[in-house]
């Protein structure tokens, strides 16, 4: 896990760290064990959670220990589109209904930035402790969704439609916290920065989450996946022809292992829950559905492209039995309007911008990679205010330099010669 600390250690102060950091990166930890479980919280703790989240990054922002992110732009632009939605949707619910929620959109993208990066910047080990708290956490969540594939009730939660949510509250949620894990095990087993016990303790990690990955049936979990560790290992120096035969050949592995009838017996494969998605099976075509939806927001959004539904929670379905637009940004456009929309495609772009930048520069993988699996996952989920979602992206984002790609990244992962060669 050294590798996610370049840039921000030799960014970071030397001195000694004040109060005020010690006490922000210690609160920083605890929340950070909380993101892949906050879904199966009680209201009570779920809402501290929030409250605590948001206050941290206001808190760190107004003591003046924030920090400037890559392209700050994006996001003070980001932040004042969503508040400036809480006014251009506010027709249908009332101002007092989308406020609450602009303000929290705001205080994620718009103040989140500058608090992760200056925290992460003025203590370098941060990245580290949450990293380690969030994979404690969520390997956690990852056996559960494994135990649940054999019946086990896990603390109430159980199977629904045979897809596992661990302790998530959602195997779309398990999915993506459990792609993050495995982003994570794979750089650390690739930088070689561990040794003996911790080598295999990390390479247990990353097969306790693979096996929970699956176990969810979350193809966009799935998809995004493979798209940062596609990231992480062509920046690490793999060529792409080579990445390509050894994702094949793990497909055709794992296909071989879920086809034994004990393995099907207790675990639905990817395949079949692309039948399931595509309406082949006798479950809910989930695809449909959600081009329902999407056709349902885009005739909104046609009708006013200026205006958005409203941001708040009533609006957030598209359809008449409850089903929220499953792509940030027909979403933040259909419930917020064109304004926010803009905000988030610039992100998006960004995004792109960054993947290419990467690439180019055999630099940044790992924080790359976590941006790609959040926002490639963004464009098929309900991912749209949740801190939690948010939060890794954010984490990511601040690691990277301020100024040109090609410095010397959080991530550095320039691939020796012989590596890239190979």
């Amino acid at each position: 896990m050294a590798s996610v600390t370049g840039t921000a250690r030799r960014a970071g102060t030397h001195s000694a760290l004040t109060f005020p950091i010690k006490v922000a990166s210690a609160l920083s930890v605890v929340l950070a064990a909380f993101i892949p479980i906050y879904r199966v919280l009680p209201g009570n703790i779920s809402g501290l959670w929030t409250t605590v989240t948001l206050g941290l990054l206001v808190a760190t922002v107004l003591l003046g220990l924030g920090g400037r992110p890559k392209w700050f732009g994006i996001w003070v632009y980001a932040g004042y589109a969503a508040l400036a939605a809480s006014v251009t949707s506010s027709g249908a619910s009332g101002l007092s209904a989308t406020l609450p929620v602009a303000i929290q959109l705001f205080i994620i993208i718009g103040i989140g930035p500058f608090a992760v990066a200056g925290l992460i910047q003025k203590n370098p080990r941060l990245l580290v402790a949450a990293c380690i708290s969030f994979l404690v956490t969520q390997t956690a969540s990852g056996i559960a969704g494994i135990a649940q594939l054999f019946g086990a009730d896990v603390l109430g939660w159980i199977q629904v439609n045979e897809r596992s949510p661990g302790l998530a509250g959602h195997p779309n949620v398990l999915g993506v916290m459990s792609a993050l894990a495995i982003l994570v095990a794979v750089s650390v087993l690739l930088g070689r920065h561990t040794r003996g016990l911790g080598r295999a303790s990390v390479l247990t990690v990353l097969c306790l989450n693979a096996g929970a990955l699956i176990s969810t049936g979350s193809l966009s979990s799935m998809s995004a996946c493979v798209a940062g560790v596609i990231v992480l290992l062509y920046v690490y120096g793999y060529r792409l022809l080579r990445i390509l035969f050894a994702a094949t050949l793990t497909v055709l592995v794992l296909w071989a292992v879920l086809s034994t009838p004990f393995v099907s017996a207790v675990l639905r494969d990817p395949v079949q829950r692309f039948f399931q998605v595509t309406g082949q099976t006798q479950y809910t075509s989930t695809l449909e559905i959600r081009s329902e939806t999407y056709e349902s927001a885009w005739e909104s959004i046609q009708r006013d492209p200026f205006l958005g539904r409203g941001i708040d929670a009533e609006n957030a379905a598209a359809r008449e039995f409850g089903t929220v637009v499953h792509n940030v940004f027909l979403r933040s456009w259909y419930q917020g309007g064109l304004l926010l929309a803009i905000a988030i495609a610039v992100i998006l772009v960004s995004v792109l911008v960054l993947v290419v930048k990467a690439v180019a520069a055999r630099n940044n993988g790992l924080a790359v990679g976590v941006i790609v699996v959040m926002m490639s996952y963004a464009l098929t989920s309900a991912f749209f205010e949740q801190p939690y979602y948010w939060l890794p992206v954010l984490a990511a984002w601040a690691t990277l330099p301020a100024g040109s790609m090609t410095s010397a990244g959080v991530t550095s992962t320039t691939a020796s010669p012989s590596r890239a060669a190979s």
